[in-house]
């Protein structure tokens, strides 16, 4: 089998914003294992992922395929994350290239074999961290979409102001803040009912990653809804989030793949929590690929394509601003095989 992989340089169309840094190009590894499927690996950098270390264990993992073991979903995931535990993106690069291989084999679209039905939910689309006349123009340029995601995580009076500005911008959207863990617990505590005063939907990750005992405290104080991202990373970290969270946002990337993210939604399930599924940056091929789960969760941020400028999967970047989901209803993920 010829096995192909790259580093692919994301460009995006704006400078994005967080609470940790701003980016303006992210790279990412796609790999392709012969005529048989595609997969990706955006690296986690607050999980200090190195995008060549990616490439090399992604390269590593891929090169034991073979066409007899190639439909060994689980003897592959399990094989990878014993082996690079702390590359989660790389490991998810070679779950999504099985996946979308069976997929293809089946000539089944991969909600069709998960049994999640046909994606229907309509997408978040994120205003990053900047200074207020920016937010407030990313606003008013998206205003008319049902769903804003608000990075924020600076301070009380610049976030408050942000918000302000934010809703004038968009009085109809339906607003979600994230803080990508910005905020300390006396700060969240201030901010969250201000939110909840704006119509804010629910907040997510807003306090320092493994900061447990005062996410515990938040979630029971809190007016409006605590989901958890960065503490939230595979199946094996939902235990300890037991009692303190409302809701958890799975991205492939973190937890390493479809087959990872389906054990959490069942977890999530179980404990009554609402699921979110989200993104890194990345191409149509990984936001596809979680775009087949959103028959079986509550909320989706996939709007990577909209934030980028060289998708390299047809039809490449989206340059309108619309709340569909970057998903077909091809075999596999559903975006075409092209040469790496």
């Amino acid at each position: 089998m010829q096995v192909t992989q790259k580093i692919f340089m994301t460009k995006l169309r704006y400078p994005f914003g967080i609470s940790r840094g701003v980016d303006s190009e992210i790279p990412t590894v796609l790999l392709r294992l012969g005529d048989h499927g595609m997969g990706e690996g955006s690296p986690v950098r607050y999980k200090k992922q190195n995008v060549n270390d990616v490439l090399a264990a992604v390269t590593d993992l891929a090169s034991q395929v073979t066409e007899d073991n190639i439909g060994d979903i689980d003897g592959h995931d399990a094989r990878a994350r014993a082996k690079y535990p702390q590359l989660s993106a790389a490991v998810c690069a070679l779950n999504l290239a099985l996946w979308d291989a069976r997929g293809r084999r089946e000539k089944k679209p991969i909600h069709k074999i998960i049994g999640a039905g046909v994606p229907t939910l309509e997408t978040t689309y994120t205003i990053s961290l900047s200074d207020h006349e920016t937010m407030q123009k990313r606003t008013e340029e998206a205003a008319h979409l049902p769903f804003l995601k608000v990075k924020l995580g600076r301070d009380e009076a610049f976030d408050i102001e942000a918000m302000k500005r934010i809703r004038k911008a968009a009085p109809k959207a339906t607003l979600r803040v994230d803080a990508n863990a910005g905020w300390t617990f006396d700060t969240a505590k201030a901010i969250i009912p201000k939110l909840a005063d704006m119509g804010v939907e629910y907040v997510e990750q807003p306090l320092a990653i493994g900061n447990l005992t005062e996410l515990a405290k938040l979630n029971r104080q809190s007016p409006l809804p605590i989901f958890v991202d960065e503490d939230a990373q595979d199946v094996a970290s939902l235990e300890a989030l037991r009692g303190k969270c409302a809701g958890i946002n799975i991205k492939l990337m973190k937890c390493g793949g479809l087959t990872e993210a389906l054990k959490m939604i069942s977890f999530a399930g179980d404990e009554g929590w609402m699921i979110m599924v989200g993104c890194m940056i990345e191409t149509r091929l990984g936001l596809g690929a979680a775009a087949h789960l959103a028959g079986l969760i509550d909320y989706i941020d996939l709007d990577a394509h909209m934030l980028t400028t060289n998708d390299p999967f047809p039809p490449g970047s989206q340059s309108t601003y619309s709340a569909q989901l970057p998903v077909t209803d091809g075999p596999g993920i559903g975006t075409p095989l092209i040469d790496l």
